[in-house]
């Protein structure tokens, strides 16, 4: 075998070493590129996503507070509403469908009595920081209250 063949068959045939080097480098770089990909659409899904959560109703946001049955008889009954975005009554349609709302109407038909509801409720708001926000309504100590949380503890 002379000098040409050699060079010839090293052309052809790589030695077992690079083969393993050049097939490792096509594995990592195929595994590289679909990490990127899947980053560039799981980014571009947030950004999608975000547009439609972004809230446009600042009103609906707002917590609701108030007296609920004015023309009924009796002493007020204290309501407190603490929690999150649900407490708030994130993506309802009106602030009359909040569940603050919601629960005030009913016990105030129930009980025949006006019900003074504080609403201390606010969006993103986590579940280790209700004892804070339900301190500040100190007044609520032995009335009735309602907590809400979506779950969310970090």
């Amino acid at each position: 075998m002379g000098a040409r063949e050699a060079d010839r068959a090293r052309r052809t045939l790589p030695p077992p070493g690079r083969r393993v080097v050049r097939a490792l480098g096509i594995g990592f770089g195929a595994i590289a590129g679909f990490a990127v990909g899947l980053a560039a659409l799981t980014t571009a899904e947030g950004l999608l996503v975000r547009e439609r959560l972004v809230p446009t109703r600042l009103g609906a946001l707002l917590a609701r507070s108030g007296t609920f049955g004015d023309d009924r008889d009796g002493p007020p009954i204290s309501l407190g509403v603490v929690g999150d975005s649900l407490a708030v009554g994130y993506g309802t349609e009106d602030l009359d469908s909040t569940p603050g709302v919601l629960l005030a109407t009913g016990l105030s038909a129930a009980s025949g009595r006006p019900v003074q509801l504080t609403n201390v409720a606010e969006v993103g708001a986590m579940s280790t920081a209700l004892r804070a926000r339900s301190r500040g309504c100190a007044r609520w100590r032995r009335r009735m209250s309602w907590s809400s949380s979506s779950g969310r503890t970090t």
